[in-house]
């Protein structure tokens, strides 16, 4: 029996053993072939899960033991003493010891990010909660990241909780970063973001500027800008700092990959244009075979043309409602608005994000 699993190109099996709460999400093509006829063709299970409490979601066969798996498609599910006639030489044999198996979950709303290392070039800075506690804290990330980065350079910021951090944070907070960076950062919810002086300047946003339809630029008592961008009025504020296509579709497989290694087997990208969308897709690959169904905007063209991809466009708009100990990964969800109230579920790590919920 092998120790380390063989994957076959045509085998796209995720497992994630939950260590803490004993759960292990699987996720497959969604065919099951007879038993007869994955037999008669001679060939054994590339590998076999026996002695497990498998939740099948088949009204007629809740649980089962064990099941064994072919190029990608479950062959069998049923009884150890099923899946034992599909085991041969080559197959891996996993004994789950009594651990439940269940369907991967669907993340039908999210934003994934590119997810960069932390001395990458291309890292924004992670203002969320966990990382950041105030306002004295978030200058003190932006000021670090400022004191390494090129005068002149864009310094991009996200996650942060105006909520969390006490009160909004302005212009003024993120000039005492820097005054010599650009810097924007990011709202969690993608409805607002936050820029210091000079990204205005670069702008050329100022008080005299007309806010777009749908959008606003807030001022103070005064009529100052505070440097606070809302809904389409943050588009006006563009970062020149792209990455080359092989560091982002990088970034996007190491966002795949903390969906996975979270249970998400699969997941709605609620809003996307041509060229992102090839960007998702290209990230995919046989080791990180995330399924993605994406919402195409009204106006992206042109439309992608991967013959073999389902690529769909979602009309609605999808909740899905997420255990309290599920750690979720590192992308943008976004709710009605930025001044929702939401409630935040804490879980036991120090670092990893968090479930955002809308109320």
């Amino acid at each position: 029996m092998s120790s380390k699993m063989n994957t076959p190109s045509r085998l796209i099996i995720a497992f994630v053993v939950m260590v803490a709460s004993g759960f292990v999400f699987v996720w497959g093509e969604p065919h099951l072939a007879t038993t007869k006829a994955a037999l008669a063709a001679g060939e054994s299970a590339d590998f076999v899960v026996k002695s497990a409490n498998v939740i099948t979601v088949d009204a007629g066969h809740p649980r089962a033991q064990a099941f064994a798996v072919l190029n990608g498609r479950f062959t069998i599910i049923g009884s150890n003493e099923a899946v034992a006639a599909a085991v041969g030489p080559k197959t891996t044999v996993l004994d789950f010891a009594g651990k439940t198996i269940t369907l991967g979950f669907i993340d039908a709303h999210a934003h994934p990010v590119p997810v960069y290392p932390d001395d990458s070039v291309w890292a924004s800075v992670d203002c969320r909660p966990l990382k950041v506690k105030n306002i004295g804290v978030l200058v003190a990330a932006l000021k670090r990241r400022a004191e390494k980065t090129t005068p002149g350079e864009w310094i991009v910021g996200d996650g942060f909780e105006n909520l969390k951090l006490g009160r909004q944070s302005t212009r003024w907070d993120l000039d005492g970063a820097s005054t010599r960076h650009p810097i924007v950062i990011d709202h969690y919810s993608g409805h607002e973001r936050v820029c210091n002086s000079l990204a205005m300047q670069m702008s050329k946003i100022t008080r005299d500027t007309a806010e777009p339809l749908g959008g606003r630029f807030v001022c103070d008592e005064n009529g100052e800008l505070t440097g606070l961008m809302e809904e389409k009025a943050a588009f006006a504020i563009a970062t020149t700092s792209v990455p080359p296509p092989s560091e982002m579709r990088a970034g996007f497989t190491r966002g795949y990959q903390q969906f996975l290694s979270r249970g998400v087997t699969t997941v709605g990208v609620a809003g996307s244009n041509a060229i992102r969308s090839r960007a998702l897709e290209n990230a995919r690959t046989q080791e990180i075979p995330l399924r993605l169904c994406i919402a195409l905007g009204e106006n992206s063209s042109p439309k992608p043309s991967h013959a073999n991809r389902p690529w769909r466009m979602m009309r609605t708009v999808c909740a899905m409602a997420r255990s309290k100990s599920f750690t979720a990964p590192r992308s943008r969800h976004t709710r009605v608005g930025s001044r929702n109230l939401t409630l935040v579920s804490r879980t036991s790590s120090a670092s990893g994000p968090r479930v955002r919920r809308k109320t």
